[in-house]
């Protein structure tokens, strides 16, 4: 699951470089962007059917190395995944300049985008694109149980806590 959340949020939240608007000084941040402050914990993820109707849940695990992590400081997004490779921890840090609008999430220089399906003052849930799109397979989830199961997700949401 560590390289499923880092691999989605590089997809999810890699989009078109985003242009400052009329009413966009360069350093005022809005409504959401000010909700969005702070650093917020992977949680779980949620597979969803065509009907939002849930499939199973994942719960985020650490392997000993610690949750992978997004913080939000002002106009940076600082993206860090934490994997246990050769019996070393190794930590992946990415950072990116992004804005937030209509409850999108817009970086500079990469290519795609993520939708908020929720943030409150302690959770913020992220839609997240289905690697198996990309040649990389389903991921092994541990409730959506079988093949069968899994061809009927159509949505993942990744769940973030602070």
């Amino acid at each position: 699951m560590k390289k499923l959340f880092l691999l989605t949020v590089a997809l999810v939240l890699g989009l078109g470089t985003v242009g400052c608007t009329s009413d966009d000084n360069g350093n005022s941040l809005n409504k959401e962007e000010r909700k969005l402050q702070g650093v917020w914990t992977e949680s779980k993820f949620v597979y969803l059917d065509k009907d939002k109707k849930i499939l199973g849940e994942d719960f985020a695990e650490d392997w000993g190395c610690g949750l992978d992590k997004i913080e939000f400081k002002d106009r940076e997004m600082i993206i860090r995944s934490y994997e246990e490779v050769y019996n070393e921890c190794e930590e992946e840090v990415i950072k990116v300049t992004y804005t937030v609008k209509n409850n999108i999430i817009y970086t500079q220089n990469m290519e795609e985008s993520a939708e908020i399906v929720e943030l409150t003052d302690n959770k913020l849930v992220l839609k997240a694109e289905l690697l198996d799109d990309f040649g990389l397979g389903a991921p092994k989830l541990k409730t959506v149980k079988s093949l069968t199961e899994w061809n009927k997700v159509v949505e993942v949401h990744i769940v973030m806590v602070k």
